[in-house]
């Protein structure tokens, strides 16, 4: 779901646009594909389904006829019409899609369509003259794209990682990698392992783990590194144009929960790793770890990235900025005393700084569980919407279904997009929007 309300949606082999009320077919098994033979039609939708804010959709399928095989396929201003095909590039990486265009990598390659063209923006042995004397760089061992992760939004902006090394007969010095922000041609640096952490000189950037990027050009990215004093760490950073990268989190930092004092951990990067939404305020996931014997389950905090790094080092570190709003083991709002969040199974923040938390809630004392949705604000949990024993009214009819799926979340409206599963032709699937 786009933030402005547009779905995308597949069933079957055809794949639909539109909003609520006003759905339209995109494609269909043997429709004709623009850029194509009129002997290679369209079979099927495959994976990875996108829809912009203009309405516009891609994703990945396949073709019959004179050719096989998959392509990614996008349909824009009525016209549906082929991206690439895979015997054209090799390609190994998940797409990005946006309003400007689509990026993906290549093994060897990082491809941007604008809708009309198709351009290589980066490729192996690439000079840039951010980094005189080195030239992007990429082997795999193990069939990885050279272009880690690429990202696009809806100001044009590509955010992606890669490699470097030393042009031949070069003496300069290059980073190991960097993660790159190109525009319209236009190169610059959001981090590279050249650099420390803003106040804490002995801790160099080593990038790992995902990469999102926010239509206000914010980079969330992960790091971990040894840090020769105190050990191996991990943290989490958002980095805004022309601007030092923000603290969001950093395992050792402390929390205070409601039964024990713990640190925030470092079983993974993406323990740590936070979802950042347009105004630059953030939503991490961590299971905090304490002495023996008390346990920490998955925790979800929010709040924004730090103004100022407040460590000279890892040392020493403080209590965390952010709000814990709920946590494995914790009592949940409006239930009886022998209640208590099982699981957290999932997680999002809009642009309005709403917080939607999906959790599995058990009673100790009977052994009944339930599956639940609830809202939050920056600071607590407001309410629980919605519970899986309970009826959901469409249309004026009330219908018990037998599976919920958590699609999406609205950016500008409080709404989620759900996939609700019948149990037979009398309680049919349905695709709804809950308000909350």
């Amino acid at each position: 779901m786009s933030s402005q309300g547009n779905i995308a949606f597949a069933s079957g082999s055809a794949v639909f646009e539109g909003v609520p009320g006003k759905l339209g077919l995109i494609a269909k098994d043997g429709d004709p594909i623009s850029g194509l033979p009129g002997n290679v039609l369209f079979s099927s939708y495959t994976e990875k389904l996108a829809v912009n804010n203009l309405g516009e959709v891609a994703f990945i399928g396949s073709v019959k006829g004179a050719l096989s095989g998959q392509g990614i396929f996008a349909s824009v201003d009525g016209d549906f019409q082929k991206v690439w095909m895979g015997s054209e590039y090799d390609l190994t990486s998940p797409f990005s899609f946006s309003d400007k265009g689509l990026v993906m990598a290549a093994r060897t390659q990082l491809l941007f369509w604008d809708k009309k063209t198709t351009q290589i923006i980066a490729q192996n042995g690439q000079a840039l003259d951010l980094y005189p004397g080195c030239v992007l760089s990429f082997s795999s061992s193990y069939g990885s794209p050279a272009f880690v992760q690429p990202r696009i939004n809806n100001t044009g902006d590509i955010v992606f990682g890669t490699d470097f090394k030393r042009a031949p007969n070069s003496t300069a010095t290059c980073p190991a990698s960097a993660m790159l922000r190109w525009n319209d041609g236009k190169w610059s640096t959001v981090v590279d392992t050249l650099q420390s952490a803003p106040n804490m000189p002995d801790y160099k950037f080593q990038l790992a783990g995902p990469t999102l990027l926010n239509d206000a050009g914010g980079v969330t990215f992960t790091t971990d590194n040894t840090y020769y004093k105190t050990g191996y760490f991990f943290s989490t950073w958002y980095k805004l144009p022309n601007q030092t990268p923000q603290l969001i989190a950093i395992s050792g930092e402390t929390v205070k929960l409601d039964y024990f004092t713990a640190w925030l951990s470092i079983a993974s990067q993406n323990q740590i790793f936070a979802r950042t939404n347009n105004k630059g305020q953030v939503l991490v996931v961590n299971q905090p770890v304490a002495n023996a014997p008390a346990v920490g389950g998955n925790t979800v905090f929010s709040g924004e990235p730090r103004a100022a790094v407040p460590y000279i080092g890892t040392a020493q570190l403080g209590a965390t900025q952010l709000t814990p709003l709920v946590s494995v083991g914790q009592q949940p709002p409006g239930t009886s005393r022998t209640t208590y969040f099982d699981e957290i199974t999932g997680r999002s923040i809009n642009d309005l700084g709403d917080v939607i938390i999906r959790a599995n809630i058990t009673d100790a004392a009977t052994g009944s569980k339930a599956d639940t949705l609830w809202y939050a604000d920056q600071s607590k949990i407001i309410n629980r919407f919605w519970s899986g024993d309970q009826p959901i009214t469409v249309n004026g009819k009330s219908y018990k279904y037998y599976r919920v799926d958590w699609y999406a979340q609205s950016d500008t409206q409080r709404q989620l997009l759900l996939h609700c599963w019948g149990y037979d032709s009398a309680i049919p699937d349905a695709l709804l929007l809950m308000s909350y």
